[in-house]
């Protein structure tokens, strides 16, 4: 079974980053372990350097039911693609 983040905290960003950055994305490697929190956070690829330490904060804040294999929880390694909203 995938893991479900059952709690999310987008990033907050400055208006200016957020509309000049609109429907771009981040790509965020990271390990998912059995306890549903991320490990080994890295941003991949962004469209700016002084986007990443606010995804990084906001992801480091989500909660995730872990994924299962054989009915027990373990640690996944994912790439997440964050696409950025203006507000």
């Amino acid at each position: 079974m995938p893991p479900f983040p059952p709690y999310k905290e987008m990033p907050k960003l400055s208006d200016e980053l957020s509309q000049r950055y609109d429907s771009r994305e981040v790509v965020v490697y990271a390990i998912i372990n059995s306890e549903g929190r991320f490990e080994q956070l890295a941003v991949k690829e962004s469209p700016r350097l002084e986007l990443n330490a606010p995804i990084l904060h906001a992801l480091r804040r989500w909660t995730f039911r872990p994924a299962q294999l054989a009915g027990k929880p373990v640690a996944l390694k994912v790439l997440l693609g964050i696409t950025l909203a203006a507000e």
